[in-house]
């Protein structure tokens, strides 16, 4: 299952985390709706997050854009997850 991973300016609402490193808020896109699926995603995103911070701690580690987890090579179009979020082929 993919999850696209926006930054926000608010960690309050529904489908938002926080790095766990910076405190940036990401607003979260599930490919699927399923909650038990979700729960077992969390750790790999949490994970994905603060990859980001290798050698910087600050929240400018994370990508301006939004971006995948897991990762996605392929054009955005056929990401459901990135389609769901409403992410620009350019967004990514």
């Amino acid at each position: 299952m993919q999850v696209l991973c926006q930054k926000s300016n608010s960690s309050e609402g529904a489908d938002k985390i926080s790095c766990s490193i910076c405190g940036q808020a990401f607003q979260i896109f599930w490919e699927r709706s399923s909650q038990t699926e979700r729960a077992a995603q969390m750790e790999t995103v949490m994970a994905a997050i603060a990859e980001h911070h290798q050698g910087n701690d600050s929240h400018r580690a994370h990508p301006h854009t939004g971006f995948l987890v897991p990762g996605w090579s392929g054009l955005t179009k056929f990401s459901a997850a990135a389609l769901l979020g409403g992410a620009q082929s350019w967004s990514i």
